[in-house]
């Protein structure tokens, strides 16, 4: 049997260490998430890899980069590292970051997350990241994240230009 080469090793203990949740992270110095902001716009990929990403705490809130607002008037002015690629359309980052478990259900308007349930906040995680090998496809992941902040962005420019939603059609609320 052959050896393990000593970077497959680190990462075979940093995909262990995402899923026991035993993981030490901190959060990321502004030129940290500079880089990380323009690696996604430039794609690439080697700036997020999982096991750079996993040191770092990826459910924080970070200022949208302003030449981003002008195109999308209305839009969020915070955004977390998972939101801004899947609004990029950066189908890599967007796999990689919920891998390396980026929350998806975060957002300026919800900071704790739309899913207040523990239980099922974990069910979604780990049907999107393939965390023990079963869950979505990662193509489908990806793509219903990015809908989701299609979505979210939609609502933070009708929100911003006073338009109100119709009740729901199955409860009634608005």
């Amino acid at each position: 049997m052959g050896r393990e080469a000593a970077r497959q090793r680190e990462r075979r203990a940093v995909y262990h260490a995402i899923r026991s949740g035993s993981l030490h992270r901190r959060a990321p110095t502004p030129d940290e998430v500079a880089a990380l902001f323009r690696a996604i716009d430039h794609r690439d990929v080697k700036a997020y890899g999982v096991c750079t990403l996993a040191a770092l705490d990826l459910d924080t809130l970070h200022p949208m980069p302003p030449w981003l607002r002008q195109y999308m008037p209305g839009a969020e002015r915070r955004v977390t590292l998972l939101g801004y690629a899947a609004l990029r359309r950066r189908h890599g980052a967007v796999k990689h970051l919920l891998v390396a478990g980026a929350a998806p259900t975060l957002s300026e308007r919800c900071p704790g997350g739309a899913i207040e349930s523990e239980a099922e906040d974990a069910r979604l995680r780990e049907a999107l990241s393939r965390r023990y090998g079963a869950g979505i496809a990662s193509a489908a992941a990806v793509y219903a994240v990015e809908l989701v902040a299609r979505l979210r962005s939609f609502a933070a420019r009708d929100a911003a230009r006073g338009a109100s939603l119709p009740p729901c059609s199955v409860c009634g609320e608005s």
